[in-house]
Parts: structure tokens; sequence; C-alpha cells
């Protein structure tokens, strides 16, 4: 099941510490929405017949919360749209905690511990805060379960705030198109709208930014100056906007340098947000200063092409490209939160929109048959109907999200989502940079590459074939001439994913299905040469 993009349907389950609200804010908001309200901790006493603190008592906590995880998937399996308030610690197990972000939209109640002791100082039932001061207890449980409440889709504050405000707020947020990373203290939202700038404004305020520094492009400048502006007038932050040159070519440490620069003149602090207002390259580069900024401040996505949608701003790759290679500094730093608005590609090239949709199919290729018979049904409507390129972008995206979830550094199936780029960059490097997109380069690994595996018995026959229909339909290149690909095989080598003399390939079980696969460098370039020199994949 995919990490959940929040649609309204969906089971709403509302988690936190005792005392943050859940079961009075459940109760009101399942009246506003005509749904069914469940309290676990009701319930579970109601099919037991003993108290939650007779059941610590006699069963112990262990015993307890097995039970209360076990009722809250059990209540949440049939997808009827209720309102579940659950137990302080239900989200506790990682495990429990990523089956219920996929099936309901969470929400975590926050309070500070001093406002949460007042809420309960007259309730003697609870057993975590028997014999000690409550204000500390909840200080440290607050501290203890700081990553867990931060897995979630929405996290609202009810210190100074009644029931029904509360309620309010969840009910107007819930129409949100929305999807979360969980990764702990520093998991993130990404929200998807369709030309709602006044989103855009929400999500700066919420950071709460001491200051803000832009980095956008000429380019973008030029096209989706508005937004920007509409934002920044808004928000009244003091502000730093840094216009860099557009393209690959601007991917380097001067362009850092000057970043950098712009931020410490400005004297930023730690509390400062950087907002990357652009394509892949901006984000990247954006990301990789934010990481490096007083040894790490705050990003926030606001990518502009569809190849920055659905891949570059999620995931906490930032980078720079080297001599020598693309990408080879750079660091991983996840953003506080990314914002993605389809209508930035009303004013997207054509080529830069079509180069977008190619890291779509090579997701779908290694994770999703659906989202792949998705794309071959509306190839042609893609860049025409921003509603089904939004869905397919979210697809995606959500798709990245659940593999960024459990690998986050790249040591086991991230490595997948390479696939098409291990040739696609030889050939960027090849071409420096500017005869493909890189998306277009990814498209051309993607064929390639996926010849190659069929050929080393790792795909099954036919595969490759399917993709290259697939990609030729959504306007991208599958051939490429014959001297420059050839060139390209000698900067396989220098691939960054490298494990040694080997490079990380994608074993297919079937479509939309891959595992790992290590092949040494020697081999794949006899491989791809051998193909090429056979004509099995020149056009």
């Amino acid at each position: 099941m995919l990490p959940s993009i929040v649609p309204q349907s969906r089971p709403v389950v509302l988690s936190g510490l005792m005392g943050s609200g859940k079961s009075t804010t459940g109760a009101l908001l399942a009246a506003r929405l005509g749904w069914s309200f469940v309290d676990l901790d009701r319930e579970l006493e109601a099919r037991r017949g003993k108290t939650v603190a007779a059941l610590f008592r006699d069963e112990g906590e262990a015993a307890f919360r097995t039970q209360e995880r076990a009722l809250a998937l059990e209540l949440l399996a049939d997808g009827v749209p209720r309102i579940l308030a659950l137990g302080g610690f239900t989200l506790g197990d990682r495990a429990v905690r990523h089956r219920i972000l996929d099936s309901a939209t969470v929400v975590t109640l926050e309070a500070d511990a001093g406002a949460l002791a007042a809420r309960i100082q007259d309730d003697a039932t609870r057993p975590l805060l028997q014999g000690t001061d409550k204000a500390l207890r909840l200080a440290q449980l607050l501290e203890e379960r700081s990553a867990a409440y931060g897995e979630c889709h929405l996290r609202i504050d009810t210190t100074d705030r009644t029931p029904e405000e509360v309620a309010d707020e969840i009910a107007h947020r819930l129409g949100e198109r929305r999807l979360t990373v969980p990764l702990g203290e520093r998991s993130y939202g990404i929200q998807f709208v369709d030309d709602a700038p006044e989103a855009l404004i929400d999500t700066v305020v919420r950071l709460a930014p001491s200051s803000l520094v832009v980095v956008t492009d000429s380019n973008v400048m030029r096209l989706r100056r508005g937004p920007l502006e509409a934002m920044l007038d808004a928000v009244l932050l003091p502000r730093t906007v840094v216009t860099l040159a557009p393209g690959e070519a601007s991917k380097n440490l001067a362009s850092i340098s000057t970043i950098w620069d712009a931020a410490l003149g400005a004297r930023v602090d730690r509390h400062a947000l950087v907002i990357a207002y652009g394509g892949g390259v901006v984000g990247d580069m954006a990301g990789f200063a934010a990481s490096t900024l007083l040894r790490g401040i705050r990003v926030l996505q606001v990518p502009t092409t569809v190849l920055s949608m659905v891949d570059s701003s999620v995931g906490g790759k930032t980078g720079i490209d080297h001599g020598t290679g693309k990408n080879l500094i750079g660091s991983f730093w996840q953003p506080s939160a990314v914002f993605v608005d389809v209508a930035h590609v009303s004013t997207l090239p054509p080529r830069e929109l079509r180069a977008g949709l190619a890291e779509i199919v090579k997701i779908a290729l290694t994770h999703d048959a659906v989202l792949f018979a998705k794309l071959e049904r509306h190839a042609e409507s893609l860049a025409k109907d921003h509603g089904v390129l939004l869905d397919v972008i979210a697809h995606g995206v959500a798709l990245k999200a659940k593999v960024v979830r459990d690998d986050e550094h790249e040591r086991g199936d991230r490595a997948l989502l390479n696939l098409g780029h291990t040739l696609g960059h030889a050939l960027e490097i090849e071409g420096n940079y500017t005869r493909f997109l890189h998306g277009e380069a990814v498209a051309l690994g993607l064929r390639y590459e996926l010849e190659m595996a069929e050929h080393l018995g790792l795909a099954p026959a036919g595969l490759a074939t399917r993709a290259t229909e697939l990609l030729a339909r959504l306007g991208l290149p599958t051939t490429v001439e014959a001297p420059l690909y050839e060139r390209s095989l000698a900067h396989l080598g220098t691939d960054k994913k490298r494990r040694g003399k080997e490079l990380v390939l994608s074993r297919f079980s079937a479509l939309g299905s891959a595992q790992v696969e290590l092949v040494a460098t020697s081999e794949v370039t006899r491989v791809l040469r051998d193909l090429a020199a056979k004509g099995d994949m020149q056009g």
C-alpha cells in the first residue's frame, strides 16, 4: 500500500500524549463530518471488561500496547470513514505506525507539558503518571515519543486553543491533498495543489522562520515571479533572493558560494528558511547550501518543473557536480516541507515538461505496474490535462516517499530509483550537460539499461520494448547517435552509485517489481557495447 495521500474519505486517526484533547476533539470532529467516533481506550475496555488501569496492573504495559495496536488495525481494516482517537502511545511501534499512516489520515495533537498537566491534574486513572510529578513526567514522555508523534499527516498545537477550534482546523485541512514522508522528528509533508498560491503562504507561515533565503534561477523568475512575490509580500519577513543562471552548467561550487555569501551577508540565524523555488538544479543547490549553512538550516522545496515535483524535491538528496562526474559532492538533507503546485507547468516549455515524465516512468517500472498502465492510458493527455498530470505526479511521489521511508540513505532498495541514471548520467557528461535535459538522458538510459538487463537475464523479455514504446509516446528520445553513445560508456566507471568495481543495477521479476543487483562495471560496459555493435540499440 502507498504512503497516504490524504483524501477526505479516509479514516482520521487522532494521536498525541494524554491530555492533548484526542477524545474531546474527536467527538466534535465526528459530529462536524457526520462520521462515527471511536475512542480506542474505551473500546478496548468494553471488549475486555477492564479499565485501562486494570489492564496495565494485571497484564503489564507491553501486553496492553499489543492489544490496543491490534484493535486499532482491526478498526481501520475496513476503510470506513470514522474518527479514531488512539491511546497515548498506540503508534509507538514503527511497523504499526506505518501501516496506520498508509490507511488513515493521522493527526498529532500537541501541547506543552504544562498545559497537558493542567488538563489532567484531577485525573487519577493514568497509569504512567502515578506517584510522580505530572508535568515532569509528561515532559519526559514528550521527548521520548517525539519521533513517533512526528510521523503524521498534520500536527496541530492545541495549547491555548479550545477543542472546537482544533476540530474546525482539522475539518478544514482534511480537504488538502497531502502526503507525509515519515522519518521520525525529521518527517515532513508534501502538499499537492493546482494554482493555489495562498496555500504556499500558509506553508511558510506554519514553518515560522525568522527570515527567508530564496534560491531560484533567471528563467523561473521570468516566468513564475508572480506567485513567489505574492508570498514574499504576504509573510512580511526579511528576505534575500538569490537568482542563479539556469541549467546544469551552474550546478557547481561557485553557485553554492553565491548562496552562502548572500545568506551570511544577510546575517541569517538557525531559524531562517531556505526556499528552493525552481527545478531540480535549484532544488539540489538550495538543499546543499541549507545543509551546510550554520551547520544546517531548514529548506522548503517548491518545485516548478515536472521532474523536480516527482523526483528531486523529495528524499533529501542534494549536491553539485564535479569535473569528474555528476552529483559527486553533496549531502542527504531532508526538506521541512515540499509544496507542489502543478500550475507552474503551464509556463514550462513542452520539452521540459516531457523530460520530467521520464522519472515517473522509471519509478513505475521498478515499483508499480498500476502506475505504468496509467501512464500508458494517458500518455497523450499528460501534457494537456493538469488533473491527470497531478494525479500521476502524486502517485509517483507516494511511491518514492515509501522508498525513502524505508531506505533514506540508499543502502538498499532506494538504489532502484537509479534505473536509467547510470547510462543517463554518462550521456549527460559526454554531452557537456547541454546536449540532453536530465529527463531525456534518463529516458535513453531506461531503454538501453533495460535492453542490457534482458540480455543479462535480469528482466523478462519484452519489458524494454514496452518501456521504449511508452517513452516514445510521451515524446521522449529513445535513440542516440552511435559515436556519442560509445564515448559515454567511458564514464560508467565514475558513477557514484558503484560499489568498488561493480555497478548497482535492477533485477526485474516483473513490471513494477525489482530488486538490487550488482554487476561488474566491465561486464556492463561490454554488454552495452556489444548490443550497440549488433545494432540492437541504435535507431
